[in-house]
């Protein structure tokens, strides 16, 4: 696709923008408004033209991909552009993505990112871009970790390499890591302050348990954000997800897999690391917090910020908090150890977060409980779930 044409400020003009594609519609009162309160490319120029931000959101398919680009609709203009790149392998067409599809202003791009032609259908230049694409889930990387190694890293090189060439003069890209670049620091013998901040040593313990792949990727994605040549006037931040949960998130996580083996009345029911802590921070939350994350006035190129809840709840606790609230609960229960390499304490610290950006994810896990165990319960998965992906 043809490169829009910019105007001194960096941004696409209307006219550009309206002839290379009509379906957005005609300009009716305002202009576009800002994916994000501080980006340079919205409203009007010093010519006086309406502009148009680009955004491209990879694995925008995804659980956190669909809640974030739900947010930035909710601030996009008419005129703006949310690209959604992805390769439907894990979630595939869900309800959720064709809701989101059916605004004129999303397009969805289905590529593999780790091929150099990933980008060939993305406009350009870009503004924003959110890189959330990765092979992930506790079962699939330790069952495949070559493959999990070989995407993440590719497609985050491309990403990046790509950015540096499309982005506009004073674009901005987010890296997605996570809390497990440090997970395996008790394993080795270090000792982390809990709630976690982001100046931890990352930490793989043990090269040969495959599960620490993903680690791995993500540590390696923080390194190659931090000091890739970007260009002047761009900037490059990560933040590390933390247990993020809620409706349509797949079944390799802990609330999915409790949910159902609830629905299917499993007794004696399996307690899984029941002395294990983690702070479970609601989908919504986490996704605003990546939006306002990267429109942060005061962000330093190359940071890094947790992103989370940071209230510590037992994993025996989250099993009786769904107890109770499907009003089932089995007659035996069997506690059952944690597979190796499974954390016994995380929790963020999100100071860097609430200073960055003066937000806190304050959704109660009874609430967001709720409506997750709810969706799962009216969305029962159409074949069992085998019991090797009971993991945390």
């Amino acid at each position: 696709m043809q490169s829009q044409q910019r105007d001194p400020s960096g941004c696409v003009s209307l006219e550009r923008a309206v002839s290379r594609d009509r379906s957005y519609g005609d300009l009716q009162g305002g202009g576009s408004l800002l994916l994000g309160a501080r980006s340079a490319c919205s409203g009007n120029t010093a010519e006086g033209r309406w502009t148009q931000v680009i955004t491209v959101v990879t694995g925008g398919a995804g659980f956190i991909g669909r809640s974030l680009v739900k947010r930035l609709l909710a601030l996009a203009g008419k005129m703006d552009e949310i690209v959604l790149l992805d390769n439907l392998g894990r979630h595939g067409v869900s309800a959720g993505l064709t809701r989101l599809l059916s605004d004129p202003r999303v397009r969805l791009v289905e590529a593999d990112l780790s091929e150099p032609d990933g980008f060939e259908s993305v406009p350009g230049p870009v503004d924003r871009v959110y890189h959330l694409a990765a092979r992930m889930g506790v079962a699939p990387v330790t069952n495949a970790p070559a493959d999990a190694l070989r995407t993440n890293t590719l497609s985050t090189l491309r990403v990046v390499e790509w950015f540096a060439e499309s982005g506009s003069p004073e674009a901005r890209l987010l890296f997605a890591s996570s809390s497990e670049v440090y997970g395996s620091a008790h394993e080795a013998g270090i000792k982390i302050p809990v709630p976690t901040g982001e100046a931890v040593p990352g930490v793989i313990a043990d090269l040969e348990n495959p599960r620490f792949s993903y680690a791995l990727s993500k540590m390696w994605g923080e390194v190659y954000a931090r000091f890739a040549d970007v260009g002047a006037g761009r900037r490059v931040v990560s933040v590390r997800y933390h247990n993020v949960y809620g409706p349509e998130m797949g079944y390799d996580h802990v609330i999915p897999q409790v949910v159902e083996r609830i629905r299917t009345r499993q007794d004696p029911f399996e307690i899984i690391g029941e002395e294990e802590t983690r702070a479970f921070c609601w989908v919504d939350d986490a996704a605003e917090a990546t939006r306002l994350v990267l429109e942060a006035g005061n962000l330093e190129p190359g940071a890094v910020v947790h992103v989370g809840r940071n209230r510590e709840t037992s994993i025996g606790s989250l099993y009786e908090l769904m107890f109770d609230y499907t009003a089932w609960r089995p007659e035996r229960t069997l506690s059952r150890l944690s597979p190796p390499g499974s954390v016994a304490r995380r929790c963020p610290d999100v100071s860097a977060l609430t200073r960055l950006t003066g937000y806190e994810a304050d959704t109660p896990l009874t609430e967001g409980l709720r409506h997750t165990i709810d969706w799962y319960l009216k969305n029962p998965p159409a074949t069992p779930i085998n019991g090797d992906r009971r993991f945390i």
